[in-house]
């Protein structure tokens, strides 16, 4: 994911649950990524007297950034993601200049925050993470880690279900706009049939006489002739109708095509 694309996350509702104590090793506090979010929430209430509702997947996301840029690393206990005192200060510092009433009303992008906290000394080197972990991870309770395995287990399987259901709904979306298509072009073939079929007749009508009717006496109008040509001229008037809409649409695509050529 690049710089711009993070400028673009919205803010995802997630609901955060009620868990157990943080995970403490012997000398450090350290939180799973449901309780470092309800940390930095209820800091900004203390702290900065702002209830700025951060969700779990939105702070999970700036930190996933800052590690594709190798700016910022989290400690990992068995692979698994651990946030302390020093990530919630990374969390502080870009969430104040992504609020403008925290940050003299000016709101910064991303790359902006990026470049700036590069220079501070808040920022964990990949070498140094898990430094401070690593003589202490032996005396981390199994059952901890097995539920914070548990709960990345059902954080994932979660956003998979939402992807699923996202890409469900865009299938039943283009679905329905199918069938609005074809019946607005059922609908739009039937009403020129109906025009078309009122020309065609007054067409007939132009002709002479003598090729509308025979006998000598008893004057007949040629049905059949007049039948084949008012299908015939409906079929004609039909198929050009089709034709140029073909061609408006490839028009239609080709300058769309050249206009994304001239952009590139």
């Amino acid at each position: 994911m690049s710089a711009k694309d993070m400028t673009e996350l919205e803010i995802v509702d997630s609901t955060v649950e009620n868990e157990s104590e943080p995970i403490t090793t012997n000398s450090m506090e350290v939180w799973k990524v449901s309780e470092f979010t309800e940390k930095v929430n209820q800091h900004f209430k203390d702290i900065h007297n702002v209830d700025i509702k951060v969700t779990l997947n939105t702070l999970n996301n700036y930190f996933r950034q800052l590690e594709s840029q190798e700016i910022h690393f989290l400690n990992r206990i068995n692979s698994m993601k651990v946030y302390n005192m020093q990530d919630l200060k990374v969390a502080e510092f870009i969430i104040i200049k992504r609020t403008k009433a925290l940050n003299n009303g000016i709101v910064w992008q991303i790359p902006q925050i990026i470049d700036s906290l590069a220079t501070t000394d808040l920022v964990r080197s990949k070498e140094k993470a898990n430094e401070d972990l690593k003589s202490e991870q032996q005396g981390i309770p199994i059952e901890a880690l097995n539920e914070f395995k548990e709960q990345l287990e059902q954080l994932f399987a979660s956003e998979i279900a939402k992807l699923k259901e996202q890409n469900r709904l865009l299938i039943d979306t283009q679905k329905e706009k199918e069938k609005t298509q074809v019946r607005d072009t059922t609908l739009e073939i039937l009403a020129l049939q109906k025009k078309l079929r009122l020309t065609a007749i007054d067409e007939w009508e132009k002709k002479d006489a003598k090729e509308r009717f025979e006998g000598w006496l008893f004057k007949r109008e040629r049905v059949s002739e007049r039948d084949r040509f008012i299908e015939g001229y409906i079929s004609d008037k039909l198929i050009e109708h089709l034709n140029d809409n073909l061609n408006d649409s490839i028009n239609v695509n080709e300058t769309s095509d050249i206009n994304n050529e001239d952009k590139s």
